[in-house]
């Protein structure tokens, strides 16, 4: 398998490692401390049924545990007036209607609670009504209507209430210093008593202004939206004439200046010898809590915002992931190792030829499908890396398919390990590599002949030197026999003869030492191949210096013109050099119609991009003013024996350009031509810059 591909599955591992984790989240419990509170508290399911009642609230309620577990909380111990108020509030913190008024607790990295605290009033067993505090306590995450009900005593009792509507009440001095506003009203909707607080909060300079007063008319006569409250609609008029208490979250309350001030009052009804004589109302200024809400309902809004768009992020993810993983054919298992129970994806089962419903869910599916000659091998790959044994599961296996065939399959994962270290679950991905497999298994078997081919060819090549060895030596013996012969007849008796003799005999000469070049250049072609002397470093300079004398007698005949630059300094074989620059500046003398033959030889360095790997490389040019190549015969001419003219016109083997070429492979590099007919030609061949060592040339 490619690295590409390798990546890819690596990258698919992780996504999907994360995915899993994120539907693996276990909701969060309630932190409460139900046992050891010394607070009355209930825990509640399903919005408002009891699951949990502790000693205190045994002790507060006159109920047991058994008695109430699964009961209606508000049907049970609320008071009927402060039901509607105190489920909505149930519903809001439990997660089952919006709630702006949430405030995190706890570190951000666990599951966020919202709480929020109101008054209430709770029937005991008896029958008795309480004043309470109660404070709900959530979960964000949690939608199932769980939430916890923690009840502290208040401390106003009736008593006290009743005391406050009485004139110079002893309590009504102590409560000048709490912080919270109170006044009383009576039946006729008179202010009784007002503390400092009210008076502050209400900017009245004195409580005189308001005890005696109609206290709605001056703080309670309008509502938020500008409509007027009717004393009939007023809920703290209800509470004092029918004893019916109320708790209100929103309202505003009006300033002696004109001004309002949000509030959330508490009105208590108080009752007098059986009857219902007014009553206590308790209110804070929320104007600091709003401000903080409103923060706090923003920071909500860009929290749900971020979780949307990462909710957004993650189901498109997976929608990457999903498309990838399915092109890509790649099949996905999710093993619990604790039940041995597996996941397999469609595409999965698709590899084996299965339909998507098909029932597959444990390990066995696996094991069962192995091939038998592959069952050990999978299983010990299995145990080696559950054992550490290896830091990564890779596995190749054989499985069988629904129509009975088998098929070659890479398996990739990683596990999570408990403390213990033992594994719990193992994530992978499943590859059908079956044509890859083969592929390599046909690219062996032509490897392998190849292999055998080569040294056919090497033996082959090697007998083909030798005939060439023996047969030139052969037939040079013979050959020299003729010539000599025949030379010694045209010595002799030339012009003695008639004139067919003296023809005969110059033919005889002229083609015994055709025939003696011929196998000189056989033998000199035959010797590049099984010539092994050490590359070296060598001027080209030299080389060309050496194959101009060589050409010495032939240029001064051809009154031959040759140029060069300055050339490189190369590794290679000095002798197969000069070789090379001999043929190519004596091509360009002979294949010369008229005027002076002129050649010229350049280097420059370029770069090699036909191989695997771009190399750096020196290109030599022999260019000459001679009568050029045909396009169509330019390959041709570098093949053994090839003559694109007869013997008449150009003499020679046919052996000089395919000895270049041999020269220049030798060397690791290859040669060409450009020409054109009547427009001479440019011979160029390469050399890498790179040493190349004769033995890799072979």
């Amino acid at each position: 398998m490619s690295d590409s591909n390798s990546q890819s599955i690596e990258s698919l591992k992780l996504q999907l490692r994360r995915l899993r984790e994120h539907c693996d989240r276990t909701e969060a419990i309630l932190a409460t401390h139900v046992t050891i509170s010394s607070d009355a508290i209930v825990n509640l399911r399903d919005g408002q049924l009891i699951a949990e009642f502790n000693a205190q609230a045994e002790d507060l309620f006159g109920w047991k545990r058994e008695q109430v577990i699964g009961e209606p909380i508000v049907d049970l111990i609320i008071h009927e007036q402060d039901r509607d108020v105190l489920l909505r509030q149930i519903n809001r913190v439990s997660g089952r209607m919006p709630f702006a008024e949430k405030i995190a607790l706890g570190p951000p990295q666990d599951s966020t609670h919202y709480s929020t605290t109101m008054s209430t009033t709770i029937i005991d067993r008896q029958g008795q009504l309480l004043p309470m505090q109660v404070t709900l306590i959530g979960n964000e995450d949690d939608s199932s209507g769980k939430c916890s009900m923690v009840f502290h005593a208040t401390t106003i009792h009736d008593d006290v209430l009743t005391a406050l509507l009485g004139p110079d009440s002893q309590t009504q001095s102590l409560l000048q210093f709490t912080t919270e506003g109170i006044y009383g009203v009576d039946q006729a909707g008179l202010c009784t008593f007002a503390n400092k607080a009210a008076t502050n909060l209400l900017g009245y300079q004195s409580s005189t202004l308001l005890v005696g007063k109609p206290i709605h008319d001056l703080i309670h006569q309008t509502q938020k939206d500008g409509t007027k409250w009717t004393i009939e609609n007023c809920r703290i008029r209800q509470a004092s004439e029918k004893g019916e208490g109320s708790f209100v979250d929103d309202e505003i309350f009006w300033k002696q200046d004109g001004t309002s001030i949000p509030v959330e009052y508490r009105s208590i009804p108080v009752r007098r010898d059986g009857q219902w004589v007014g009553s206590v109302v308790t209110f804070t200024d929320t104007t600091d809590r709003r401000q903080q809400k409103q923060k706090e309902m923003q920071v909500h809004r860009d929290l749900e915002h971020q979780v949307n768009a990462s909710k957004n992020e993650l189901a498109n993810a997976k929608e990457r992931f999903d498309l990838a993983v399915t092109r890509a054919n790649v099949g996905l298992w999710d093993w619990n190792a604790k039940t041995d129970e597996v996941y397999y994806s469609p595409t999965y089962k698709s590899q084996l030829g299965f339909p998507e419903d098909v029932d597959c869910h444990d390990f066995e599916f696996w094991r069962s499908s192995l091939h038998p000659e592959d069952i050990e091998g999978a299983l010990r790959r299995v145990d080696e890396y559950f054992q550490r044994k290896v830091t990564d599961y890779r596995s190749t296996f054989r499985m069988r398919c629904a129509d009975g065939s088998y098929r070659w399959f890479l398996a990739q994962g990683n596990a999570d390990f408990d403390a213990d270290g033992k594994p719990k679950r193992m994530i992978g991905v499943h590859v059908d590599i079956t044509d890859q497999v083969n592929s390599e298994r046909e690219m062996a078997r032509l490897n392998e002949a190849l292999s055998t081919t080569n040294e056919a060819l090497r033996e082959s090549n090697f007998e083909l030197q030798q005939f060439a060895s023996v047969a030139s030596h052969d037939l040079q013996a013979p050959l020299r026999a003729i010539t000599g012969f025949a030379q010694f007849l045209l010595d002799d008796y030339g012009g003695k003869l008639d004139d067919n003799a003296d023809d005969y005999l110059n033919r005889i000469v002229r083609n015994s030492k055709r025939m003696q070049r011929l196998i000189d250049d056989l033998l000199t072609f035959s010797r590049v191949e099984s010539r092994s002397a050490p590359h070296e470093k060598v001027d080209l300079n030299e080389s060309l210096e050496d194959a101009l004398q060589l050409l010495k007698a032939d240029l001064e005949t051809a009154d031959a013109i040759v140029t060069f630059d300055k050339l490189p300094t190369v590794d290679g074989d000095k002798a197969l050099l000069t070789q090379l620059f001999q043929n190519l500046i004596a091509n360009g003398i002979k294949y010369h119609d008229q005027g002076s033959p002129r050649v010229e030889i350049s280097a420059e360095s370029s770069q090699d991009d036909s191989g695997e790997r771009p190399e750096q490389q020196w290109t030599i040019r022999v260019k000459d003013n001679g009568i050029g190549i045909d396009p169509k015969h330019q390959e041709r001419i570098f093949e053994i024996f090839r003559r694109l003219h007869t013997q008449s016109t150009y003499t020679g083997s046919g052996i000089g350009l395919a000895l270049c070429r041999r020269i220049a492979t030798r060397h690791g590099g290859s040669i060409g031509v450009e020409s054109q007919p009547g427009q001479g030609s440019t011979f160029y061949f390469s050399i890498p810059r790179a040493p190349v060592l004769p033995q890799d040339m072979t």
